[in-house]
């Protein structure tokens, strides 16, 4: 008409099948219960549940881990903290409790209370390599990547071979630093460890990846 119609509003963009998604916001289930987790250990598609299961030992975690166990019904604020955590000498059998109380938590998408409780793991044993691994897992979901990989470096001092801190520091350096030779070096390093088997084959792929990353020209 004379007015003029008002110009029709643009189509939604629709976003591209396939796209990339950046690795702090992928969904995240595990095998006990279908809960959320932490947006990135399984977006590789890895048993995230066998990497999340704590250590029981107090102070040298041994090599690899242990299958999941379902934790423990933990409410909010439950979980030891540097205010609540038990006083005096810390039994193995107790630092394994913490850990499974700061796993629920972390599983639970309650990452303060996660961090507090870990940190309470550490104040009684320095050199618990699932708690510093579990950190480090925090702080990369935070973006904070630099910190992350010096909390990961400071596991694999203790264990260097630790399939969790290996795993998820090849998965920071990859994502956020973008630091394809240095994924690829973490993630064989897992493969030596981890010589076979599901996780084996889906962070082969990954290597490669970072392999085929790390070799093609940088783009201007």
């Amino acid at each position: 008409d004379a007015l003029g119609a008002p110009p029709e509003p643009p189509a939604p963009r629709r976003q591209v099948a396939g796209a990339r998604v950046p690795w702090t916001r992928r969904p995240v289930t595990i095998a006990i219960g279908a809960v959320a987790l932490l947006g990135f250990g399984v977006a590789l598609g890895l048993g995230t549940a066998w990497y999340a299961a704590p250590d029981g030992s107090a102070g040298m975690p041994a090599s690899g881990a242990r299958p999941l166990e379902r934790p423990a019904n933990t409410p909010p604020g439950a979980a030891p903290s540097l205010a609540n955590a038990p006083r005096g000498p810390v039994t193995p059998e107790m630092v394994a409790g913490m850990l499974q109380a700061a796993r629920a938590s972390l599983e639970a998408g309650r990452y303060g209370e996660a961090i507090a409780a870990y940190q309470a793991v550490l104040k009684r044993d320095h050199r618990n390599v699932d708690a510093l691994t579990h950190l480090g897992l925090i702080l990369g979901l935070g973006g904070h990547a630099d910190v992350a990989l010096e909390t990961f470096n400071r596991a694999l001092q203790i264990d260097p071979n630790y399939p969790p801190a290996l795993l998820y520091r090849g998965q920071v350096l990859y994502e956020l630093k973008r630091d394809y030779v240095g994924a690829a070096r973490a993630w064989d390093k897992f493969l030596a460890v981890v010589p076979a088997g599901e996780d084996h084959d889906r962070v082969a792929a990954l290597a490669r990846e970072a392999h085929a990353r790390a070799r093609a020209p940088a783009s201007n």
